[in-house]
């Protein structure tokens, strides 16, 4: 920084043998490219420094960096190690007290900072022991310096980063790994900041002119009668614009407008505006015009901007809320319009006679409601300001989702019952289902997908369609991850949740296509999940307790692929799990087209984890996903036409036969996904002990950035309040009493009990399977308990002689005591396993 050149470096050496040897191994290999100008660059900054200006203003930058750090101490600011004798300096964040009591963390501040135009890093200091969550904002002086500023300007910097970190309201967000630190400011400090900073740098000297601000509207002195265009254009548009406004924009079609109003974080209006659907952009972007009033355009704009980079404040009871976006806000000069944009605007300025007076600015939310509660959609998930007209909510009558399964059902088979028949006798009733549990032992099935690939057959989960132009949303509302991030090919795991924030089901949803979506979801759950999706499409069952008119905003199109009607749309699910999986499939590419089968192949190598396409193998349509339950990287779930089913299964046997593909039973399926810390739904979720997706460990499937998800503010609710925790264990010998979990003999649906090693009571194993010849199983004990390394005992289920309930006083001759099973807490999930699952649900 100091040398005021480009990024680079040198390597010094006054021994000749040693620069020769360097000189050898850099060159020619990392000549080329974008160097050569970058090594004339050092060289000019190099002789740019033996003079005596650069070494003037060197002094000027540390009298710059002491007097910032002076003035940021003066305004009650600490500073890591006491101060700078250099050119940098750091202020430590950890006396900073937000409220809530969150840590500000120094990612989320430097965000914040360069929202208002102050550019610095984030810095972990002493006693930060993850780097992303250091503690530390590093500035530096080198630039300002050079731009002519000194103490006088450093005082002015000093404040405005003072203003800024004392006003942030830090929270985080649940990663996979580690916290995601993020922080939100009030709009008015930051614009004030940010006004501020303007002011500054207009008057600093530059090589170059100053960018304009790039805010699409008129100074107040330019303000026309009529209204001013901003145009919104991202993949995500629609969604933006629906949260930030009251009216239900969902119907507009291309070329439509409709009145709406913008709320603030109060409910105050900041403005009565109107929005034009437009048609999408030549990059396939959704496009929205909205004419706002003169007066009000850099009001509402600024308010866009901090919602669409979502470091405002926008909702007081609820920091983790994020309106949809980010978006793209510019003026119709600068956006490049089309025709069809310029055209839309023409058509509706010529209504402006007709329109009605606005609402003014400021007006409360609850008088702007009785004056035109046509403005509002009640029934809206979510828009700012929403919880401003919390008094107005009638009473809805709505009934809750209540699933009565079927007294006696009827067991069902898949296509490939007959197949199993021939290969096993070991068929059992399985979630309504006739299927088989292993065709050989267990052991060599599981050691078959660890060293080979096992074939399952999943044709027995459910297998449903969601699309449609409002396919995307439907998926937000009902499920807890983030649809909105999908790209089409791709996929995630989430959780279907009721009003109360219980878990429904488990499910995988697979982003096909364009507008379609695929949604896996668990055997045992399916008719319940149909009937429950249904529902809300529908309108007709209560999604949120404090909102009893709350419904999901447009329909979608539903279809169960398991249904003969939808012909040759139908689909069921087979799983093929294994290293040999890969090349098991690349094998059934092989056939005349040979410029098709090496795209295939080709295509196979290149799909990613959780990633899906189509493609055609032995003759066959199919959708191939790279997911699925048994912890295996190399793994694929094939959706294909049930009568289809059983050519596949043969021709996937026939082709992985040298690579050892077999056929596996349900067993080894259960045995892999516990060995691999996967939640079965009933046992690690939901069941008995109704265990939450952070209970289970799958915290970042659950996204509370979204504003809305069914049952969302409930799960908060129990995630906060939760002092329990899954553990994955290891039995430390081998050759001990099975222990079952769930489901068990005699009293299994409760699991065996667990025990510290005082013998306090602490929970309860779930699932437990033999791995080798060491049981693995999973078990939900007392937070405190759940650290890697803990010894835990565990009471197996007894049967035939139960043992003597007496004090120890007490025992005598023939009498027996129930001895623990010692085991040991391990990892959540195996070091080379997967950070989840990655199939249709569980089972």
């Amino acid at each position: 920084k100091t040398i005021c050149g480009p990024r680079g470096a040198c390597i010094l050496t006054d021994k000749e043998s040693l620069a020769q040897k360097i000189a050898s191994a850099v060159f020619p290999g990392a000549q080329g490219g974008p160097h050569p100008n970058k090594f004339a660059a050092m060289a000019v900054a190099f002789h740019i420094a033996m003079t005596d200006e650069y070494r003037r203003l060197m002094f000027r930058i540390t009298e710059n960096a002491q007097a910032l750090a002076q003035a940021l101490q003066r305004r009650g600011l600490t500073l890591a190690y006491g101060g700078t004798d250099t050119h940098l300096l750091m202020v430590d964040l950890r006396p900073i007290k937000a409220p809530g009591g969150e840590p500000l963390r120094g990612e989320a501040a430097v965000r914040i900072m360069e929202e208002a135009g102050i550019v610095a890093n984030k810095n972990t200091i002493p006693g930060d022991t993850v780097t992303a969550l250091g503690s530390g904002v590093r500035m530096g002086t080198p630039w300002v310096t050079q731009r002519g500023m000194g103490p006088a300007e450093m005082d002015i910097i000093a404040d405005c980063v003072h203003r800024l970190l004392t006003n942030i309201r830090p929270f985080q967000y649940i990663g996979a790994a580690n916290p995601i630190p993020r922080g939100k400011i009030d709009i008015a400090v930051l614009e004030e900041v940010r006004r501020d900073v303007l002011n500054l740098t207009a008057r600093a000297a530059t090589d170059v002119p100053a960018p304009s601000h790039p805010r699409p509207c008129p100074q107040a002195a330019e303000a026309k009668p009529g209204r001013q265009p901003i145009l919104i254009t991202s993949r995500r548009a629609r969604s933006f614009i629906r949260e930030a406004c009251t009216a239900d924009l969902c119907r507009l079609e291309p070329g439509e407008w409709a009145r709406t109003l913008m709320l603030d974080k109060a409910g105050r209006v900041l403005d009565d505006l109107y929005v034009i659907q437009l048609t999408p952009d030549v990059r396939g972007r959704e496009r929205l015009a909205l004419m706002v009033n003169p007066s009000a355009c850099a009001r509402v704009t600024a308010w866009l901007e901090g919602l669409s980079d979502g470091y405002v404040v926008f909702d007081e009871d609820d920091i983790y809320a994020k309106v949809e976006g980010p978006v793209v806000i510019s003026d119709l000069s600068r956006a490049g319009c089309d025709t069809q944009v310029l055209e839309a605007v023409a058509a509706f300025e010529k209504n402006l006679p007709n329109l009605p007076p606005p609402i003014p600015a400021g007006t409360e939310a609850l008088a702007a409601y009785r004056a035109e509660p046509g403005l509002f959609c009640l029934s809206k998930p979510y828009f700012v300001g929403q919880a401003a007209l919390r008094s107005v909510l009638p009473a809805g009558d709505k009934p809750s989702f209540v699933w009565q399964p079927p007294a006696e059902p009827s067991l069902q088979r898949t296509p490939l019952y007959e197949e199993h028949r021939k290969l096993t006798r070991q068929i059992i009733p399985f979630a309504g289902w006739e299927m088989p549990v292993w065709y050989t032992s267990v052991t060599e099935e599981h050691r078959t997908v660890r060293e080979a690939a096992g074939l399952f057959d999943v044709a027995h989960m459910g297998v449903f369609e969601v699309s449609g132009p409002n396919a995307t949303a439907f998926l937000d509302a009902v499920s807890s991850n983030y649809a909105g991030w999908l790209q089409p090919g791709q996929s995630h795991y989430s959780y279907l949740l009721d009003p109360d924030g219980n878990v429904i089901d488990d499910i995988m949803v697979y982003y096909v296509e364009r507008g379609r979506y695929l949604m896996v979801v668990n055997a045992a759950n399916a008719e319940k999940d149909w009937a429950w999706l249904n529902a809300v499409n529908d309108g007709a069952v209560l999604i949120d307790r404090d909102n009893p008119l709350m419904r999901v905003q447009s329909r979608t199109e539903l279809r169960d692929l398991k249904d003969p009607r939808w012909g040759s749309d139908c689909r069921v699910d087979i799983a093929l799990q294994g290293p040999a999986s890969r090349r098991t499939l690349q094998a059934l590419a092989d056939g005349p087209d040979r410029s098709n089968a090496s795209a295939v192949k080709d295509a196979l190598n290149r799909l990613r984890r959780t990633e899906v396409m189509k493609a055609t193998l032995a003759g066959l349509d199919l959708i191939i996903a790279r997911t699925g339950y048994t912890g295996e990287d190399v793994a694929y779930e094939i959706f294909v036409h049930p009568d289809q089913a059983v050519t596949l299964w043969h021709a996937i046997l026939e082709a992985g036969a040298p690579y050892g593909v077999k056929p596996c039973g349900l067993a080894a399926r259960d045995s892999t996904r516990t060995e691999a810390g996967l939640p079965l739904y009933g046992h690690e979720l939901a069941g008995p002990l109704n265990i939450t997706p952070h209970e289970a460990g799958f915290p970042s499937y659950v996204k509370f950035h979204k504003a809305f998800f069914i049952g969302r503010r409930a799960l908060m609710e129990k995630a906060r309040a939760s002092t329990r925790k899954l553990v994955r264990f290891q039995v430390n010998e081998p050759g001990q009493r099975a222990i079952r979990g769930f489901g068990g003999s005699h009293d299994g649906e409760h699991g065996e009990t667990v025990v510290n090693r005082r013998g306090a009571y602490i929970g309860r194993v779930t699932s437990c399977a033999l791995v080798g010849e060491t049981q693995v199983g999973m078990a939900l004990v007392d937070a405190r308990s759940a650290e890697e390394g803990t010894p835990i005992a565990i009471y197996p289920m007894v049967s035939g002689r139960q043992p003597t309930l007496k004090a120890p006083s007490e025992l005598g001759p023939g009498d027996t005591v129930q001895l623990p099973v010692w085991a040991t807490v391990i990892s959540r999930f195996p070091p080379k396993a997967g950070k989840g699952p990655t199939d249709g649900g569980s089972d």
